[in-house]
């Protein structure tokens, strides 16, 4: 959690703009920017567990 907070901080830093994703999933669980090769790029703090 406390890296995905370091990386949200580091996007406003940077001021870059946040998406809206498509899949609603990540509308909930996550941010969404775009690369600079135009890629777009999910982060989330969710962890996977088995």
């Amino acid at each position: 959690m406390e890296e995905f907070q370091k990386i949200v901080a580091n996007l406003e830093l940077y001021k870059v703009p946040i998406l809206e994703p498509k899949n609603p999933y990540w509308k909930e669980n996550g941010i969404c920017f775009e690369d600079y090769d135009h890629y777009k790029i999910i982060v989330s703090d969710l962890r996977i567990t088995k």
